[in-house]
């Protein structure tokens, strides 16, 4: 059996405040106090620190939190890592204890497993940053956030609120609103629309060109950094040429593969699901009854290949000058599940809550570190223009059609199930001639406001596998006279998810034009095609830099699911 140790008054003590500290972290978007005593105040006031609080009651709820989140993360970090190596080298197959049971840092043992003076020098390098003189400024400035997530608070509710955006909004607490921040491209899938329609999607956010300029850039596409982050982030540059561009590497348990025999079976989130079925109970991610079967049945995990991504980062720091944040990892992806499986819902995909506030800390990082070392001033930051322009009109989330149409056009719309990613809205639009007449054909009036030629793009449902639940269609682009500019053919059709099951959005180069109006007709090529039992449903039309072509996600993100809204 294990040696029994008795324990002194203070380690007593320090592992009381440590347990009161697990207690509350999950609690920590409450009321939270403390008593004069306890060892957070000792940790704070003392040691020539007395200039952050003079009394327990000075101590604010941003610097409690502050505290016992590095005192969480360091009881974590140092059980995890201790069990890990203990299980490598138990040659007699005894496991060590679960990390959820012993969590005040001893290790079974007298000494703790972490040291009190670190975490206190950590979290009060942060109270810094907090309290920094410059804090008056980093307030003033405008942010944009491009490719945010929402927080899930549990059973897959949106919590705005808590998201790192809204934090930011509202200076790190709910409540209220203290900078102003722009949620630019809320429901699209990747950076590459953005990069093509960005002055666009600001001028929907701010009228007025003063509205328009912006300070702190946050970019959270590292999923998707191969479609279209560096043309996205290029494109910032040159508008922005002083702006704070901050990139977020945040990797997800999704990116980590499970193995078995030798080949890859799916992701840590396809493993979670094999072992829920193989206990016949659901094992949720992140709890002691998961960490359980992750600890204990040498699962084999290796990470994605993150070369091009990584690549992408690579060059938009080298080239442009953006600030990358990397979300902590570690070689082994045990181990890095073990130090930050709380940043992620149990769904394995979507940040937390706390994941949220721990991205929050880091952006007004790199803020303060730019206001403060840099030496970045608002009054005095270049603000440039859009280059080239473009001109992109998207009904897809809110139903606002403003382009001219045939009288035959009917807008339709659609409920779509909980997978859809805007927590604002459950229902998308789309331009066509109904359900009604699916075979009949329409007509937009499009227009390039600029002195140079232009991609015109269309964007439209499509399905997959083949065959398409859409009918293919004639393109044809005529001036307002009747001379034809181009003709083309769509097949609404994806093959982007293999044979999965989808509906999503297709986007298509249909022509260049020169500067003035046009028109775009579509005519069914056939009718009474075996399964093409819906109208062309168009969802957005472009007029973009004639550097824009066709490719990746140009949109909103596919569906998996309520695929029967569509139509049948």
């Amino acid at each position: 059996g294990k040696k029994k140790m008795k324990m002194s008054k203070s380690k007593k003590s320090q592992v009381l405040v440590a347990a009161s500290c697990l207690a509350m972290l999950s609690l920590f978007l409450s009321d939270i106090t403390f008593s004069k005593s306890s060892t957070v105040r000792r940790l704070l006031l003392g040691e020539g620190y007395d200039f952050y609080a003079t009394d327990a009651r000075d101590l604010t709820e941003e610097m409690k939190y502050v505290m016992e989140e590095e005192m969480f993360d360091a009881q974590e970090e140092a059980h995890r890592e201790h069990a890990f190596l203990h299980n490598l080298i138990d040659t007699e197959g005894e496991i060590f204890d679960d990390p959820w049971h012993d969590p005040f840092g001893t290790g079974g043992g007298y000494e703790p497993l972490y040291d009190h003076d670190e975490i206190s020098a950590r979290a009060l390098n942060r109270l810094r940053l907090l309290r920094d003189p410059t804090l008056d400024l980093v307030h003033d400035l405008r942010y944009m956030m491009l490719g945010h997530p929402s927080a899930i608070l549990k059973y897959g509710h949106y919590g705005q609120m808590y998201s790192y955006p809204a934090l930011i909004s509202h200076g790190g607490n709910p409540g209220q609103i203290t900078r102003r921040v722009a949620h630019i491209g809320d429901g699209l899938s990747g950076p590459r629309y953005i990069s093509s329609c960005l002055q666009s999607l600001v001028e929907e956010y701010a009228t007025y060109p003063e509205h328009q300029n912006m300070d702190v850039i946050v970019l959270d596409y590292f999923s998707k950094a191969t479609d279209g982050l560096y043309p996205l982030v290029r494109r910032l540059r040159a508008r922005y040429p002083d702006a704070i561009i901050i990139v977020l590497r945040v990797w997800k348990p999704t990116h980590i593969n499970w193995i078995k025999d030798g080949k890859r079976r799916g992701s840590l989130k396809d493993w979670g699901d094999h072992m829920s079925q193989l206990q016949n109970k659901t094992l949720r991610y992140g709890t002691e009854e998961w960490f359980y079967y992750f600890n204990n049945t040498r699962v084999q995990l290796e990470w994605q290949d993150f070369t091009d991504r990584d690549r992408i980062l690579h060059h938009v720091v080298q080239d442009f000058g953006v600030k990358l944040f990397r979300l902590e990892t570690d070689m082994n992806p045990k181990m890095a599940i073990w130090k930050n499986h709380d940043m992620f819902y149990p769904d394995y995909v979507h940040v937390s809550v706390i994941g949220h506030r721990h991205l929050y800390f880091a952006i007004m990082h790199f803020v303060n570190e730019a206001v403060k070392e840099d030496g970045y001033d608002p009054s005095t930051a270049q603000q440039s223009t859009w280059g080239q322009g473009d001109s992109c009109h998207s009904w897809y989330t809110d139903g606002v059609i403003n382009v001219k149409k045939s009288n035959n056009l009917k807008t339709e719309e659609f409920r779509v199930g909980a997978s859809f990613t805007n927590y604002d809205s459950h229902v998308v639009y789309a331009l066509s001639t109904g359900m009604d007449h699916p075979n009949s054909g329409g007509h937009i009036w499009v227009n390039n406001p600029f002195d140079g030629p232009r991609h015109l793009i269309l964007s439209y449902m499509t399905t997959g596998p083949a065959p398409s639940k859409y009918p293919t269609v004639d393109i044809t682009v005529e001036t307002l006279q009747g001379t034809v500019i181009n003709t083309t053919t769509l097949v609404p059709l994806t093959t982007l998810y293999e044979s999965k099951l989808v509906h999503a959005i297709k986007t298509s180069v249909v022509a260049t034009i020169p500067h003035g109006e046009f028109k775009l007709f579509w005519s069914r090529q056939e009718t009474g095609r075996l399964g093409e039992t819906r109208p062309f449903r168009i969802t957005a039309v472009q007029v973009v830099s004639t550097d824009v072509v066709e490719g990746g996600v140009m949109g909103p993100p596919a569906y998996f699911d309520s695929l029967g809204q569509f139509g049948p």
